[in-house]
């Protein structure tokens, strides 16, 4: 049984497509989006790598996400049956999106972690080499601020979505759009 895709849904995935690239935000870089200087090296450079992939998984499934509630969204705006099947479906997969989601949010929680502890330096303060252990400190500072700016707004798209998700799913059950009713 095919879906059918109405001109909204496909603008809304268009828009969606286009929001989520794989490039930084707005023509930003990753070096201007964190006001970082060039690329850091070793383990710095390794843990900014691990965030730029994180942040690249998560717009992958955010993007998927929002295609599958706009598919539902239209459909039930439409008309549908109760529990209709592909509506279960689609669903069942922006469920898992989230899940996906709160999994990679758990990754930046341990990269978050991992970025705070302190680096061991083998150059004691004040001797030779001082300046570039400082340069790192401020490096993997401004990286543990990112990161946790970036943790509190997954935190905040996961509080929004998991009700909003909730009531999809008691929509589907009914065949329309609405809220699910609560006793009062």
């Amino acid at each position: 049984m095919a879906i059918r895709i109405s001109l909204a849904a496909t603008l809304l995935a268009a828009l969606a497509l286009a929001a989520c690239s794989d490039a930084a935000p707005a023509g930003r870089t990753a070096a201007t989006r964190t006001g970082a200087a060039p690329a850091p090296s070793g383990v710095a450079a390794a843990q900014s790598s691990r965030l730029e992939a994180l942040r690249t998984s998560i717009g992958h499934e955010t993007q998927a996400y929002n295609i599958a509630i706009g598919l539902i969204t239209d459909r039930l705006q439409a008309g549908t049956t109760p529990t209709n099947p592909e509506l279960v479906a689609l669903w069942n997969e922006a469920q898992t999106h989230l899940d996906k989601i709160t999994a990679d949010l758990g990754r930046l929680n341990a990269l978050a972690t991992e970025v705070a502890r302190p680096a061991v330096s083998s150059t004691a303060p004040g001797r030779a080499g001082a300046p570039t252990a400082d340069t790192g400190r401020m490096a993997q500072g401004r990286l543990a601020a990112e990161i946790n700016s970036e943790i509190a707004r997954q935190n905040s798209f996961l509080a929004a979505e998991r009700p909003r998700l909730a009531n999809l799913g008691y929509a589907v059950r009914v065949g329309r759009l609405g809220t699910v009713r609560t006793a009062g």
